[in-house]
């Protein structure tokens, strides 16, 4: 399949100047946003870990006694292990670029790192989408993405693919940058796949092997920023790899490359990490606690209450201690974030799906209709401009292609990102990887748009689908012309 450019250079080079543009300004705007604090456990914590690797140089540790208690060790004294390993690499950005800038102030530090992630891809993204339709309209209409995307989160004024700084209610917390970082990151990621996809034609082999590295280190860095946030570059780079025109056994090997090397880091940076916490802790690896695990959120996630559920009827409340409570009612000597405490909170919750199965299934039903309303108009924005491609026709086969692929590599990232929110809790910080998929989705749309023939949109939309455009409707126009022409004759 065609899938190398053909933009002139002197095209190729004004769309990259142009994104260099949009970057600068995405960068300064950012800037000029206040940076929302942390929740105030995790505000603790950020602030006790820059403050501890400042003075000594040790990454993701603190003084016992200082920081969140929700990472607290009774009885510890000296330096204990800071964040655990909830999302830990936003501890560890703020860390290194607060001592880079010299500032001292942790979300100065995040500010720029912030800034830094939402602004990157528009140097490439242009370009881009000018290169996978050949088209330098395509490119520049990217931006029109841009501003539909900034439009619907106004008036609050949101970055591309990210709700940081966006809150539902006033009084909510705003969405800040451990959440607004990695849906950043994944916006970078799948963006930068797309150029890399787009170089298949002339180099496959080698559009194969910068495809597994970028994805397979990009997914494994995800996963620090946001845990399993990673799956949704490792579904994108699995469909852009099977299209590219080589056997079977290359691209299976790439995709397993990938996935080993997501992996791999992943593996890497936490035993890295862990190592040095272990080292100046004087704790063994195994013994450090890995803070929420896998079934506190679950367990949490059932103290849903919303439109339909005005109040929770399984009695269970929002909070990390509550669950705290419950696990030490089972087990007083558990400690929190460790492996028993992962079995005693799996075993709470299985006890109340078994307990109150049509509870349970109602409220995952409440909160995915509740997940799909709160992102009702970046999807029906998306799903528009994908109409509006439908209605132009088909330009070209190629362009059909490109777009198709383009749009399936994102969909799992959509699936996936509807998640998170129906089955821990639908508010804002959960949606990071439905937001960021979806602002993709309409990247792409609107820059498909761009190449078809605006008469043809109009035409369309004036004179209604044309036969052929949906199942049984030129059959049945055909059997109403013929019957028209029987009753004629008589």
């Amino acid at each position: 399949m065609d899938v190398e450019p053909a933009l002139a250079s002197r095209e190729s080079i004004w769309l990259v100047l142009i994104g260099c543009t949009v970057a600068v300004l995405t960068f300064m705007v950012i800037q000029a946003i206040p940076t929302p604090l942390f929740h105030l456990g995790r505000e603790l914590e950020l602030k006790a870990t820059v403050q501890t690797y400042l003075q000594t140089g040790l990454l993701l540790v603190k003084p016992a006694g200082s920081g969140s208690w929700y990472t607290a060790i009774p009885g510890a004294t000296g330096l204990i292990p800071a964040a655990w390993d909830d999302d830990p690499g936003i501890y560890v950005a703020a860390s290194i670029t607060t001592r880079l800038l010299g500032s001292g102030d942790p979300h100065r530090g995040l500010q720029v790192f912030m800034a830094l992630l939402a602004a990157l891809p528009w140097i490439w993204i242009p370009l881009t989408m000018g290169r996978a339709f050949r088209s330098f309209r395509a490119g520049v209409a990217s931006l029109g993405a841009l501003a539909v995307s900034v439009g619907l989160s106004l008036p609050q004024l949101v970055p591309f693919g990210t709700d940081y700084t966006a809150y539902v209610e006033p009084k909510a917390v705003p969405v800040y940058a451990e959440y607004g970082a990695a849906s950043a990151w994944l916006v970078l990621l799948v963006t930068l796949l797309f150029l890399l996809w787009t170089t298949a034609r002339r180099r496959p082999m080698l559009a194969l092997a910068l495809l597994s590295v970028a994805a397979g280190v990009g997914a494994g860095l995800a996963h620090g920023m946001r845990s399993l946030s990673g799956l949704v570059v490792i579904a994108a780079v699995g469909v852009l790899i099977f299209t590219i025109p080589r056997g079977l056994a290359w691209r299976g090997a790439a995709v397993a490359v990938a996935v080993l090397l997501a992996a791999g880091t992943v593996s890497a940076y936490t035993y890295a990490l862990n190592a040095g916490r272990a080292r100046v802790t004087h704790m063994s690896m195994s013994s450090l606690p890995t803070s929420h695990n896998t079934w506190h959120p679950l367990y949490l996630g059932l103290a849903y209450t919303g439109p339909g559920l005005e109040t929770n009827p399984l009695g269970i409340i929002w909070d990390d201690t509550y669950a705290w409570a419950q696990a030490r009612q089972a087990d007083p000597g558990v400690v929190i974030g460790s492996t028993e405490y992962d079995t005693i909170i799996r075993h709470l919750y299985f006890h109340v799906v078994r307990t109150h199965p049509a509870v349970v299934a109602w409220m995952y039903v409440l909160k995915a209709r509740d997940t799909l309303l709160q992102e009702l108009r970046p999807l029906m924005a998306a799903l528009a401009v994908l109409a509006l491609v439908y209605l132009a026709g088909r330009r070209r086969p190629r362009e059909r292609w490109i777009g198709s692929v383009l749009v399936a590599a994102t969909l799992p990232g959509v699936a996936y990102g509807f998640a998170p929110p129906t089955l821990v809790m639908p508010l804002r910080y959960y949606f990071l990887e439905l937001t960021a998929s979806l602002n993709v989705v309409l990247l792409v749309g609107v820059s498909w748009l761009a190449i078809q023939d605006p008469r043809a949109v109009f035409s369309r939309i004036a004179r209604g689908l044309t036969p052929g455009q949906i199942p049984g409707v030129a059959e049945e126009r055909a059997t109403r012309v013929a019957a028209s022409a029987d009753r004629t004759k008589v």
